[in-house]
This record gives C-alpha cells, structure tokens and sequence, in this order.
C-alpha cells in the first residue's frame, strides 16, 4: 500500500509528537490522524491551485496509524496519567532516592514492624475529566503523563494500607450542600 504522507511530512508529525510528550500534553491516535489528514489536505490544497482538480480527498483510514507507527519505530502508544502543573517541579531522580534512603534510616533507627507501617495517600478524582487517555508518544522522551490545570471540581478519596497490605476502608469526600445518608456507610461511627 503506498504511503499517504511524503517521508518529509511524516518526519514533520513525528517531531510534532515529540513536542507534544516534552511539554506533557500528549496526542490521541485521533489527534495524530486528524493533523495526517490536515497535512494531506493542505498539500493538495497547494496542488490544486496549480492545477484545478473536484477530486474529493476520503479521510485517512483507521489502520493508517498502526501503519505510521511501523514506519517510526520511536513512537509508541500507551495509556497517560495526569498530574497536576504543581506536582511536577520536583519529581526527579535524585530527590525520589534521597526520600528512600531517609526513610529506610528512619525505619531502621526506630524498629517499626511493618504492620504498625502505613502509607496514607489522598487523590483525587476531577468530575468530567478523564484520568487515563490512550496516547501516542515519543518513547524517547520517555514520558506518558500529562499536565493539567487542576481547577476543576473534585472528589477525593483517603486510602490507607500498611506494608503487608491490611487496607482500611476508604474515606470519600464529595464537594455537597447537604449529605445524602446514602452517601455514609451504617457502620460509620457518628460525631
């Protein structure tokens, strides 16, 4: 099957990708195929001009993108993660290992057993928003998050489970003028 895009405008998109996956707002397979077919559109656009032509140009077929990803090896599909612009500036390998190592001296220092260990951890859930996108990245850059603004409405959740893996039961909180009873389990100690 012959190639839709000329190798120049494929080597265009692919830098494109790699720009978005730097700046943490990775494409969609349909984003990708969208400016494919923008690309196309706009080369024949330039042709035509020089040659008028009423040939209607069909859209770029559903495999075109497995086909595209064959032909540049770097870009791979995965599914991202969010984190918000503020959890970003300090993720970096020096201070995740400076954590470990603290803490595994501080552990040891103080002769916790593992069952008197929990990790608490808050998240939280943006109402409308998906958490999790199928996108298409540069692997090179090795990264598959990406940023978001973190001003939309949310609802967050307290886990808890210690290092042999005992979870407590999670703690909910919805954004609410008034609790719905439903909302709170029978058990649930009152105030």
């Amino acid at each position: 099957m012959a190639q839709i895009l000329s190798n120049a405008e494929e080597n265009t998109l692919v830098r494109w990708i790699s720009r978005l996956t730097i700046t943490g707002f990775p494409a969609t397979p349909m984003l990708v195929k969208e400016m494919a077919d923008e690309i196309r559109l706009r080369r024949v656009q330039v042709a035509s001009s020089r040659i008028p032509t009423s040939t209607e140009i069909p859209p770029i077929g559903h495999e075109w993108i497995y086909r595209f990803q064959k032909r540049h090896p770097e870009l791979k599909t995965c599914y991202s993660y969010q984190l918000k612009s503020n959890q970003t500036k300090e993720i970096t390998p020096k201070n995740i290992q400076t954590w470990f190592d603290t803490f595994r001296i501080y552990l040891i220092e103080r002769k916790y057993e593992l069952d008197d260990i929990y990790n608490m951890d808050e998240t939280g859930f943006g109402v409308g928003s998906t958490q999790s996108t199928y996108i298409i990245i540069d692997s090179i850059q090795k990264s598959n998050w990406k940023v978001t603004a973190g001003k939309q409405e949310w609802i967050t959740a307290f886990e808890c489970v210690n290092a042999v893996g005992k979870a407590l039961s999670p703690m909910i909180i919805f954004k609410a003028q008034n609790t719905n009873s439903a909302w709170i389990p029978k058990d649930t100690p009152q105030s």
